[in-house]
């Protein structure tokens, strides 16, 4: 098992279909609602396909919201710097987020 490695089931929570990450290559965007089987709270994820995963031929570029998808991908880390002039001061504002780069979707035979 790959150290870097998410397998998650849940709702999608925000539907998508395919778009252009401004490089030319094809991207999809979801957000998936993972609910925590002991508390009854839920997560959601920000979830990313690219054209070179199998996931998108998979889901044929497009889900839709309310839809249960199981799927195998791994993390990916961005973190960006935004510097903005308040008061006279320069301020640097830096912000990180996670998102989950999904690898395969997990079908029933």
């Amino acid at each position: 098992m790959e150290n870097n490695s998410v397998h998650l089931i849940g709702i999608v929570k925000r539907g998508a279909k395919a778009g252009n990450n401004g490089k030319g290559g094809q991207v999809l965007d979801f957000a998936l609602q993972v609910t925590d089987p002991n508390t009854g709270r839920y997560d959601i994820f920000d979830c990313r396909l690219t054209e070179i995963s199998d996931a998108m031929e998979q889901l044929e570029g497009f889900v839709e919201e309310g839809e249960q998808l199981e799927i195998m991908g791994h993390l990916v880390k961005r973190t960006s710097t935004e510097s903005q002039r308040i008061a006279g001061v320069w301020i640097d504002v830096r912000s990180t987020a996670t998102v989950v780069y999904v690898d395969s979707i997990v079908e029933e035979d």
